[in-house]
């Protein structure tokens, strides 16, 4: 018994709760908190119960439980067979933080691949994206002839013979206009497309090169129609007051023989007058032909010149007429009426021009002048659009839109 007296006491043995040794004053033995290697938490502060089998000590109950220790293992029961909790938690935090490491692996791996789809995908809807710019470009390109076309027609004096040309011309201007709504279609698809602010700025140069061309045929097509209108009726008008002149011509000369008298010369004065009078009537048909073919003008103020000539001429006849009758009482009355309405028709010859032509220049510049101003705002900016094209990407535009 000496010699087990002796023996010191048993130490920690790391993996193992302390059994043995406890101090001679039946306290248990306390390693402080910093230098614990193994701490038994209480679950809950719940009081300490023993474990069956293990013999309670005779200490104060008061003291805290993870300080309280037996000093027998359990029957069957050796240190190594006995692992704390803590020991077995512990042994779980390599495989948790193995199992994290190969989460933050396999997460960067699926974020590259990730990554690099997307990056794939982009370029790939790039590449898409230049083949629908360069089909639009390739449309515009196959409309700027008509386009050109329409810029000379709309810059030069149009005459009677280039009606039929300015007529094919927009015959040709629907199917144009059809290319460019697809040309705008695949620009603008490209665009949606594109994520570059550099490719996106080219595509709205593209987009609006394809506006503005659209622009220009809308207010082409305008000035057009108002030019074949206008020499249209110009043509008729033209005629008309030829034939005008012609009947004054013959008029004066029957007067004048009528004043002569006899009754050889008051009868060539009577179908002097009679002949006016039927180029009067063909006057007034022009004029009405005129009037028809282009209703921006107005012609009133020769019509009225021409009814009242007819007039005129009318009541010359009949004076004509009851002179070669001998009918002198209706003759005079006849040349008083005359006299009368040729008054009139003074004043009203006072009214036209004296360039009666410009009655058609003039309401053509007014009808003309703001579709010209946006016909000639929306050429500029498609030159723009194109010259940005043709610096961005070095390929041409080719449309003559200097």
């Amino acid at each position: 018994m000496a010699d087990e007296d002796s023996k010191p006491p048993r130490q920690l043995k790391k993996g193992n709760l302390p059994q043995y040794g406890l101090p001679e004053l039946g306290r248990p033995q306390v390693v402080p908190r910093q230098m614990a290697l193994y701490e038994i938490i209480p679950e809950d502060n719940a009081p300490h119960v023993p474990t069956p089998g293990w013999p309670t000590p005779g200490w104060p109950t008061d003291w805290p439980s993870s300080w309280l220790f037996t000093d027998t293992l359990p029957q069957g029961a050796t240190d190594d067979t006995i692992e704390p909790p803590l020991r077995r938690r512990k042994k779980r935090w390599p495989i948790v933080i193995a199992v994290l490491l190969m989460l933050i692996l396999a997460s960067g791996v699926a974020m590259y691949f990730y990554l690099h789809h997307q990056a794939a995908e982009r370029e790939q809807r790039r590449i898409g994206a230049y083949e629908d710019l360069n089909a639009a470009i390739a449309l515009i390109q196959e409309c700027d002839p008509v386009v050109i076309r329409l810029d000379l027609a709309t810059e030069r004096q149009v005459t009677a013979e280039a009606v039929l040309e300015l007529r094919a011309l927009l015959d040709l201007l629907p199917g144009t206009e059809q290319r460019l709504d697809l040309a705008l279609e695949k620009a603008q698809g490209a665009y949606d497309a594109f994520s570059e602010p550099t490719d996106q700025e080219l595509c709205r140069h593209v987009l609006d090169a394809a506006t503005f061309r659209k622009q220009m045929l809308s207010a082409g097509k305008k000035l057009i129609e108002t030019d074949i209108e206008a020499i249209t009726s110009l043509g008729l008008f033209t005629e008309a007051w030829e034939l005008i002149v012609l009947a004054d011509d013959e008029m004066r000369e029957a007067a004048a023989l009528s004043t002569a008298g006899g009754s050889t010369r008051v009868r060539q004065a009577a179908e002097l007058n009679q002949s006016a009078s039927v180029r009067l009537d063909a006057a007034q048909a022009k004029i009405a032909e005129a009037q028809a073919a282009f209703s921006g003008v107005s012609y009133g103020v020769v019509a009225r010149y021409v009814d009242l000539k007819k007039e005129a001429a009318v009541l010359a006849v009949q004076a004509d007429e009851a002179t070669l009758r001998s009918d002198f009482a209706s003759a005079v009355e006849a040349n008083l009426a005359f006299g009368n309405k040729d008054k009139e028709v003074v004043v009203a010859a006072a009214l036209i021009p004296t360039d009666p032509v410009s009655l058609v220049t003039t309401a053509y510049d007014n009808i003309t002048a703001q579709v010209r101003d946006v016909y000639r705002s929306a050429r500029a900016s498609a030159a723009d659009s194109d010259a940005y094209v043709r610096d961005y990407v070095g390929v041409g535009i080719q449309t003559g839109l200097q």
